[in-house]
């Protein structure tokens, strides 16, 4: 067992130094290039989680388009 603890709820909640220095860092736009690679890395991310990640093993989505929606809960329904 590890002596570090994950507590998974509603905040505020300890997170790792790592994170930390993560949020120190400066925000990327969304209108630039950098935001644009992390974007299509995600994105090819997806394809590959719907693609390939079933219990059985067997592609399930071959045909589909992952998409990445920044909005409310209902933004992609």
């Amino acid at each position: 067992m590890t002596d570090e603890f994950l507590l998974l709820n509603p905040g505020p909640v300890p997170i790792p130094d790592s994170v930390r220095r993560a949020m120190d860092e400066r925000m990327v736009s969304h209108r630039s290039a950098a935001f644009e690679t992390v974007y299509e890395r995600a994105q090819d991310g997806l394809a590959t989680v719907f693609e390939e990640s079933t219990l059985s093993g067997v592609q399930t989505a071959t045909d589909g388009t992952a998409l990445v929606l920044n909005g409310t809960a209902t933004m992609g329904m």
